[in-house]
């Protein structure tokens, strides 16, 4: 009855499950991605300008951009899906890097709202460096704003990992 071999069926089985809903996690997170991406422009002259045409292009060019980057967390976690007993640290790796992901962009668009550039070497070195106090005031009432935001894209992201899961059990076919 509980062999070796049943053993590893049920293993191979239990690891097919996690990878498709880690994969269901991957495409929500480009989809999500993309949302970040375009809200970057939504509600600015240049948004008011693009033709259909325009966004015919933008739209598919920020998704592949967002599948480019969404799949740098799923393939840096796989090693812990494929590795021994690892299998339970599969999803909070990925979960974490992809939350790390999205709130990197998140950051990335307020800094392109505020100065029109994306986070780059001048922007670090403004909020890093030795002169960071004189350029940026930064007050209790923004931290308690800026951990709220974090905590929320996390609790998001942990909700969409237990929606794939929900996705994966109900369809079964993916």
């Amino acid at each position: 009855l509980c062999n070796h071999k049943n053993v590893k069926n049920m293993e191979k089985k239990g690891n097919l499950e996690t990878l498709k809903t880690g994969f269901i996690y991957y495409t929500i997170t480009t989809v999500l991605l993309t949302a970040v991406f375009v809200s970057y422009i939504w509600g600015t002259s240049l948004a008011e300008s693009l033709k259909p045409c325009d966004w015919a292009y933008f739209i598919p060019g920020a998704l592949s951009q967002s599948a480019l980057f969404a799949l740098i967390p799923f393939a840096l976690s796989l090693p812990f899906l494929l590795i021994g007993k690892r299998k339970l640290l599969y999803a909070p790796v990925l979960i974490t890097l992809s939350t790390l992901l999205l709130i990197f962009f998140v950051a990335n668009g307020k800094v392109y709202s505020l100065y029109r550039f994306h986070i780059n070497g001048f922007v670090l070195d403004m909020l890093f460096g030795g002169a960071a106090g004189d350029v940026f005031q930064f007050d209790t009432a923004l931290y308690i704003k800026a951990s709220t935001e974090i905590l929320l894209l996390a609790t998001i992201m942990v909700a969409i990992w237990f929606l794939c899961r929900f996705i994966y059990r109900r369809t079964n076919y993916v």
